[in-house]
């Protein structure tokens, strides 16, 4: 019986030495990160690419270096600390800071956002919203590149944990914002809201009832004992 002929191998690919992508510019920065972030806005949304395009784009008036000491960004100083230590005045690094829309940066806006950090509507972390409200009497710009700011203690690690963390933000675009936001808001049908919300509750309560036991179908568990429902009695299926 005759041999069959082998086929000839196929030929082996030689590895290209071409990149397989173009040269990147060498004066940029490429980080790979987990997700996608969930918001470019300074908040406590759990996402850490949030995080790190949050800190790349708002500035606070201090930035911890690789000591963890703290090293004036806007301010142009560590705070000068008077009244045993209830007085810390700020003063900011000079007539021509800039937001990223060209507008000044003043020591109002600084004073605005430490007033929002310590508000009910403050959107950090808890850590940072409950020690500018447990700690700060108040916040009052003096002049157009220097604050005060006033304490019910004396409390020194205010610097680390709030003034090197807490991102400055342009009080007028702020308060632009949420007027655009309300005022849209305010053409929305009340009654879409709710519908929405009994949409919800509804799934919700079919979900629950589809855990329940049939009736006249009691689940036996171990030894033949009843088990119980998965899901109390009080759900309205």
């Amino acid at each position: 019986m005759d041999e069959p002929t082998p086929s000839p191998a196929a030929p082996s690919t030689v590895p290209s030495t071409a990149p397989s992508q173009a040269v990147r510019d060498p004066g940029s920065l490429v980080v790979a990160v987990a997700s996608d972030p969930a918001s470019l806005l300074p908040m406590d949304d759990g996402n850490d690419t949030s995080d790190l395009l949050v800190g790349m784009l708002y500035d606070p008036l201090y930035r911890l270096d690789s000591g963890l000491q703290p090293q004036p960004v806007l301010a142009a100083a560590l705070p000068l600390v008077t009244g045993t230590g209830l007085t810390w005045e700020i003063t900011l690094a000079g007539q021509d800071l800039r937001f990223q829309d060209g507008s000044p940066l003043s020591a109002s806006d600084v004073a605005f956002s430490l007033a929002l950090a310590g508000s009910p509507a403050c959107s950090l972390t808890r850590a940072l919203c409950d020690t500018v409200a447990g700690h700060v009497q108040g916040v009052q710009a003096t002049t157009h590149d220097r604050l005060t700011i006033t304490f019910n203690d004396a409390y020194s690690p205010f610097l680390a944990e709030v003034l090197a963390q807490l991102p400055v933000l342009e009080e007028a675009a702020v308060r632009a914002g949420t007027t655009a936001l309300l005022a849209s808001l305010s053409g929305l049908d009340p009654g879409v809201p709710d519908a929405q919300v009994a949409r919800i509750d509804k799934a919700v309560t079919a979900d629950a009832c589809a855990l329940r036991v049939p009736h006249g179908r009691p689940p036996v568990g171990a030894g033949g004992n009843v088990a119980a429902s998965r899901v109390g009695p009080s759900v309205p299926c």
